[in-house]
């Protein structure tokens, strides 16, 4: 973004500041003339968010409305992910844990108002061992969940006291102990696509047994993975797990929560994946077989879900471009325009 832009959205933030009569950061009002591209990028990031945090929300439509001038300040600075060192992130994390509760209602989810899920990516992407940060990203996890419960509370209390106008409700019958036990294990179905985002990733951080969640494969996977034995046989028995699914689902306010049953949490699935990367080719007869069996379950579709995991088939797909005489076996054996599409470029390939 040109430095011009930033001070323009700079210079608008601080005008509605003082029309309202709010105090501006100190940074904000030494800013004429400072070029904020300049700075490191995890001071943009940790300013802008307490510039946020004292921005009050709209009194005509009770929104955030000043969050707009910041947050393309926040997520240009956030493609800058080489200059994190743990000081940085983890200050920036405790901001978010203090800020968290700034949500915005969005139909049936929520949204965080800000790009907090580009401000957690871009560390992710940097160099900094995210493991030692697995304490800070536990707690913001749980502030996230503690929001959901209450968030939940709110709504089945409303929901109580005008039972009586809607006796044939059906959301009345649904068993609010087991939805609110289902909240809390995946706080993530009460968040907008970039909410999901942001827990996931924090939840990818994790580390130790409770990092690896106990879908189908976990299940199977996880008493392994507590001794690995390393090579690339170790690696093929991982993957002949996946195909052995259950078949079950549970849905999650818009899609399948990731985590259960046949569908992989994102742990799960970032192993598997680093398990096909690590079978590099050439491949055996017995590999390629595993792989190929991976990818037609990952594309199975199963009724009122979806597939199982579209990334975890084009990884293997990738895999197996030496392999056309296995992919012309596939493409018969899998459904979809799209995917048909991928076999198609991929067998065509010199």
């Amino acid at each position: 973004m040109p430095e011009s832009k930033i001070q323009k959205l700079l210079a608008d933030f601080a005008s509605e500041m003082s029309v309202h009569s709010y105090p501006l950061p100190s940074w904000l009002k030494s800013s004429h003339g400072l070029e904020i591209s300049r700075l490191p990028a995890p001071q943009v990031i940790l300013e802008c968010l307490r510039a946020i945090e004292a921005s009050p929300k709209s009194a005509a439509t009770g929104a955030f409305a000043m969050d707009w001038y910041l947050s393309p300040v926040i997520q240009g600075a956030a493609r800058r992910s080489g200059e994190w060192d743990h000081e940085s992130a983890a200050e920036v994390l405790s901001q978010l844990h203090q800020m968290a509760d700034r949500l915005e209602e969005d139909i049936i989810t929520v949204k965080i108002p800000y790009p907090a899920h580009l401000v957690v990516s871009s560390i992710d992407r940097s160099s900094l061992d995210k493991s030692a940060l697995a304490d800070l990203a536990t707690r913001l996890i749980d502030r996230y969940r503690n929001l959901a419960l209450e968030r939940f509370k709110l709504e089945t209390e409303l929901l109580a006291r005008h039972a009586k106008s809607f006796p044939d409700a059906t959301l009345l019958d649904v068993d609010l102990a087991v939805e609110e036990i289902r909240i809390g294990d995946y706080p993530e179905q009460s968040f907008d696509a970039n909410g999901k985002k942001l827990i996931g990733t924090l939840r990818s951080w994790l580390s130790g047994p409770d990092a690896w969640e106990n879908d189908d494969w976990g299940v199977q996977a996880i008493p392994l993975l507590a001794a690995p034995e390393g090579g690339r046989a170790f690696e093929l028995k991982l993957l002949r797990l996946y195909p052995k699914h259950s078949g079950r689902f549970e849905w999650a306010t818009t899609a399948p929560r990731p985590g259960f049953g046949s569908f992989v949490g994102p742990n799960n699935l970032r192993r598997l994946m680093e398990a096909v990367a690590n079978l590099t080719p050439p491949l055996d007869d017995e590999e390629a077989l595993g792989i190929r069996d991976v990818m037609i379950s990952a594309w199975e579709t199963l009724e009122d879900a979806g597939k199982r995991s579209g990334k975890l088939g084009t990884q293997c797909l990738k895999a197996l471009a030496c392999r056309k005489d296995l992919l012309r076996e596939v493409f018969p054996l899998v459904n979809g325009a799209q995917i048909r599409k991928q076999l198609e470029a991929v067998i065509a390939a010199p």
